[in-house]
């Protein structure tokens, strides 16, 4: 398989390669970028922004430092360094081995080589230790390719051994197969069972950021991949006191969360697929055993408190997530009062018409409307309520306003039903 066509990072990569190739050394592009590239001309994939371009190469970091600028990531002693070429930086890493991994984490020692083939051997999957030359020649040691064409993960040599260096790449299978729609080999589930426990040495954080990348995927993936976690026993291992309730996580994210998304004409919340999993929890324990930032432990709390408002099919969890994460939050409080019908300042009705925009940034109009039509105090928020229902049932039904005037008139004639009833 051969590339003849970049993008611009990756034509820039390209370029390094060859300049340092003609200095009389190997460069290779590898890692996720390969993989990215390789699966969009097969088909499997529509990407084109390509991330995470690496390069691999036998050029010492002393000659990388002589040839090129070069800044520091603090991974010189893993043969890592960051060099400048056509104003960006890449992160350079020098062909090695790796020693044992006594920490669950890093290698205690690396040994540079001058075998690119050497240096594929240390990686974790087969999909992600394929190389790319500077004439675009992909360079595949371990079966990559087949395993992308099918659709399989599969570790580079013996799974054990690669899951008891770093049990953390366990969760990373997960993510890949959730993420591609990938089967685990069953001799890879058979090495997860059988290293899964070293899983509770793994700092939680780690754990927990291989989560929120499954999440940025969008709901079906984070569900697939609590859906195999739970299987497989992972749960028992990361969380024994069960703050997270998986079953409930997973119904949460492949039902309930994508009704909602629908409801919202297709929107995603990275944050609100996090919510969900969260939905059946033990809130507090599992925001500090997660090691979870305060702005989720918040806008969960807002959602638990108000449970109630989700058993309704035409509530949307996103749109509140969005809502409390902004950095309007405390006057918030007092909006969701108003919606509620309870009393509230008299300031706080004068800053409805600001504040309801950016709560609810799909209905724009509405506070605006309300308050020319003469609404006020508990009306108004009452109002407000019924019309956010009636924009959202629109919404599921196809409803898109073809101008500002238009969807006006809509609002009006709606708000006037509304009155009838």
């Amino acid at each position: 398989m051969v590339f003849e066509t970049f993008d611009k990072t990756v034509a820039s990569g390209m370029d390094l390669c060859r300049v340092i190739v003609q200095k009389g050394y190997e460069a290779y592009l590898v890692g996720g970028c390969v993989r990215d590239m390789i699966m969009q001309r097969l088909g499997m994939s529509d990407k084109t922004d390509i991330h995470d371009v690496d390069i691999a190469t036998n050029m010492p970091i002393e000659q990388l430092r002589h040839n090129f600028k070069t800044a520091s990531n603090n991974g010189e002693a893993h043969g890592t360094i960051l060099v400048e070429h056509d104003g960006i930086y890449f992160e350079v890493t020098q062909f090695r081995t790796d020693g044992i991994y006594s920490d669950g984490r890093h290698p205690d020692s690396v040994t540079f080589t001058k075998s690119f083939k050497e240096d594929t051997a240390r990686r974790d999957f087969t999909i992600n230790a394929m190389g790319l030359d500077c004439n675009g020649v992909v360079i595949d040691h371990h079966n990559g390719i087949k395993c992308l064409q099918d659709k399989v993960i599969n570790t580079v040599g013996d799974p054990v051994e690669r899951f008891s260096e770093d049990a953390l790449r366990i969760i990373r299978a997960y993510r890949f197969a959730a993420r591609y729609k990938f089967d685990i080999t069953p001799e890879i589930r058979e090495a997860i069972r059988k290293t899964k426990y070293k899983l509770a040495d793994i700092a939680m954080e780690r754990v927990s950021d291989e989560l929120k990348k499954c999440m940025s995927y969008g709901y079906t993936e984070i569900a697939a991949m609590v859906r195999m976690m739970n299987t497989d026993g992972i749960f028992q291992i990361i969380d024994p006191k069960g703050y997270i309730n998986p079953v409930e996580a997973e119904n949460m994210l492949s039902t309930r969360a994508v009704r909602f998304v629908n409801g919202m004409g297709g929107a995603y919340s990275p944050l609100g697929s996090l919510i969900c999993m969260l939905w059946g929890s033990d809130l507090k324990n599992a925001y500090q055993h997660y090691k979870l930032e305060h702005e989720v432990f918040r806008c969960a709390q807002w959602c638990f408190n108000h449970r109630d408002t989700y058993r309704n099919p035409d509530a949307d969890i996103v749109d509140s997530v969005e809502m409390i994460a902004n950095k309007y939050f405390n006057q918030l409080y007092e909006l969701e009062d108003a919606i509620s019908g309870y009393r509230i300042p008299k300031k706080a009705i004068d800053d409805f018409t600001t504040i309801a925009p950016i709560a609810f940034k799909n209905q724009n109009f509405l506070s605006g409307v309300l308050t020319h039509a003469g609404y006020q105090g508990k009306e108004f928020g009452i109002m407000l309520h019924k019309l956010k229902k009636w924009y959202y049932h629109s919404l599921s039904t196809g409803y898109v306003p073809e101008t500002p005037k238009s969807f006006i008139k809509d609002i009006e004639a709606a708000l006037a039903d509304i009155n009838n009833k």
